[in-house]
């Protein structure tokens, strides 16, 4: 008797699933399509996908933040990076200050406590990079939330 099954993921061309032999609740990521599929007994359902980008400056900079201790709900616009039908983003942060204690925290509603990315800037003049995913609603705009002081660099890339 089969007690406790661990579930399988595998990875290939999106073409070569419909060859892999699984069973219910398996996962197949299509390297070439970005797709990640759950096999549901009888077929292969499109689950999430990752679309990736390759950009060589921020989407937002320092200039683009007021950070004044206040929340600014929809302050971050991503209606021109992120396609529709997006659940989710990927931010790359970097955050740095000439005082210690700094944050910026960017969420999908200011009134959740979950999905969120805080930079932190525990020490003085040292840059803090970090990488989360924090959900978006179909409006694609995030919340955002900075202590009240004026940041060296705030860098923010979808």
């Amino acid at each position: 008797d089969v007690t406790h099954r661990v579930r399988k993921t595998m990875y290939g061309l999106d073409a070569d699933k419909s060859n892999i032999p699984a069973a219910a609740g398996d996962h197949y990521y299509a390297t070439d399509t970005f797709i990640d599929y759950v096999w549901d007994g009888t077929y292969w359902r499109g689950g999430s996908s990752f679309i990736p980008r390759s950009v060589d400056v921020p989407d937002f900079a320092v200039g683009a933040f007021t950070t004044d201790g206040t929340w600014k709900v929809n302050g971050l616009d991503l209606s021109g990076i992120v396609p529709v039908g997006a659940i989710a983003v990927l931010l790359e942060t970097e955050v740095s200050d000439d005082a210690a204690n700094s944050l910026i925290s960017i969420i999908k509603n200011a009134a959740s406590n979950y999905d969120r990315i805080t930079g932190s800037v525990y020490v003085a003049n040292q840059t803090i990079r970090q990488k989360g995913v924090v959900g978006i609603d179909a409006d694609r705009l995030l919340d955002y939330w900075g202590t009240n002081l004026v940041f060296v660099a705030i860098n923010i890339t979808v």
